[in-house]
């Protein structure tokens, strides 16, 4: 028995200090490989990050890219590409605000070396993101979204690519700014309170359904992630990810890749005598 014991507690003990040990070589080897190749990690992820995808933006990299993703769902969540995904709307300032943000040796990607960049959002309910970038190139080769829960929604990484080459045309990168006006606006219409962190950065006219009816979609972010809102008369299929709920004469859906719990929420906060119509009359002379 006590030889049981003692033999347990040993085992504990070994596993302890493999664990120590690993955790110890891993930045030990990120100080070593900076060593070798007179290189560290960015100490500006941010304005690195938005660096590279400015580069991206005059810059055509081709290969194939696997692609997995999980929300918005698709019939064959996994798919090959020669790209990666264009990058949604941002903002460095934003990001900022509600990501901590990590810089560090990043996986090999397709025989690349590669910057991890890593952001962490301060609200428990929003998404997580990692980003590799090329080290040399200065390119992103890999991204990766997870929910609050820690489970992959999408991820997307080069298996093989060819050299960078400049586009033909540019593409544009959306940097997003505060629209105090817009803000307002949509605040006063509807009442809605946005999840922790969220701006408003769009409202766009949009139809709906099969007979094409008139409705209104709100998009807000916390700098990378994208809330959608839509003010419609018909309502849609509530899932993990869409809350639909009755508001006055019309509903709101609410679609984003947040905690379930926090889209019920946004949209309990929509005023419940909402007028589409109004809200619609609205909108246009606020344009």
């Amino acid at each position: 028995m006590v030889k049981t014991m003692r033999k347990e507690e040993g085992g504990r003990r070994k596993g302890f200090r493999q664990w120590m040990i690993i955790l110890f070589l891993f930045p030990l080897s990120s100080f070593l490989y900076a060593l070798a190749t007179g290189t560290e990690p960015p100490k500006n992820p941010i304005a690195f990050l938005i660096n590279a995808l400015e580069r991206e933006a005059q810059t055509n990299l081709r290969g194939e890219v696997l692609e997995k993703q999980i929300f918005p769902p698709r019939a064959n969540p996994e798919q090959t590409r020669t790209e990666l995904p264009a990058p949604p709307p941002l903002s460095a300032n934003w990001i900022r605000k509600n990501f901590y943000a990590k810089a560090e040796l990043g996986e090999t990607i397709a025989g690349r070396n590669t910057w991890r960049i890593d952001l962490e959002p301060k609200a428990s309910n929003a998404p997580s993101f990692t980003l590799w970038i090329d080290q040399k190139w200065l390119l992103r080769l890999g991204i990766q979204e997870r929910d609050s829960s820690g489970d992959i929604t999408f991820d997307a990484r080069f298996t093989s690519l060819g050299s960078p080459k400049p586009r033909q045309q540019a593409r544009q990168l959306m940097l997003l700014e505060a629209k105090p006006k817009l803000e307002n606006f949509v605040q006063s219409q509807t009442g809605v309170q946005l999840p922790e962190g969220f701006s408003v950065f769009d409202l766009r006219p949009r139809t709906v359904g099969k007979n094409n009816l008139p409705a209104l979609e709100l998009r807000a972010s916390n700098g990378i992630s994208v809330l959608v809102m839509v003010f419609a008369p018909i309502p849609t299929s509530n899932t993990s990810r869409i809350v639909s709920r009755i508001i006055g004469n019309g509903f709101v859906w609410v679609i984003g890749n947040l905690a379930r719990a926090e889209l019920e929420k946004t949209a309990g906060s929509v005023k419940s005598s909402l007028d589409l119509g109004v809200l619609l009359s609205s909108y246009q002379n606020l344009r």
